[in-house]
């Protein structure tokens, strides 16, 4: 058996490393994020509606107590002034308890509906003030009603 030069076993390494995050972003996106949609889809579905109604409208009528990452975000201040958008893990302590367990990635509320997406901004649900206009959404069709004025999307 020959021996492998230097070039050769240098060769394998910078294969070996360039390898590692195609691996890295493969099982990301083909067992980490099929794991994650399907866990989001069924604690929506599976929760109380009523429950996680009566959790939207807590949050929009308390959003202004509600501590999260946004707060202090110039982006977030400019975009939506009159909005809190919670980013990616930062829970309150005043967060309804059923919501603050999905885990959301973003929540947008204003003063007449609040929007959760539990899963890479494709996967939540919108719940709105009581008698308020659900008017907001473009495409009806991508929109499930769980319950008079909480409703699930998926797309």
């Amino acid at each position: 058996m020959k021996k492998k030069s230097v070039r050769t076993w240098i060769g394998i390494c910078i294969a070996i490393v360039a390898f590692l995050p195609v691996a890295y972003m493969a099982a990301w996106l083909f067992i980490y994020v099929p794991i994650r949609t399907d866990r989001a889809k069924q604690q929506i579905l599976n929760a109380d509606p009523e429950a996680l109604r009566s959790a939207c409208r807590e949050m929009i009528t308390n959003w202004g107590q509600i501590k999260n990452d946004a707060n202090n975000n110039l982006f977030a201040e400019f975009i939506f002034p009159d909005r809190i958008a919670y980013q990616f893990g930062n829970y309150g302590k005043n967060m309804p308890k059923i919501i603050r367990e999905m885990r959301p990635d973003w929540i947008d509320a204003c003063s007449n509906r609040i929007e959760v997406r539990v899963c890479f901004l494709r996967i939540g649900f919108i719940g709105y003030v009581e008698g308020g206009e659900q008017y907001d959404v473009m495409d009806w069709s991508k929109y499930t009603m769980l319950t008079n004025g909480l409703w699930y999307y998926d797309h």
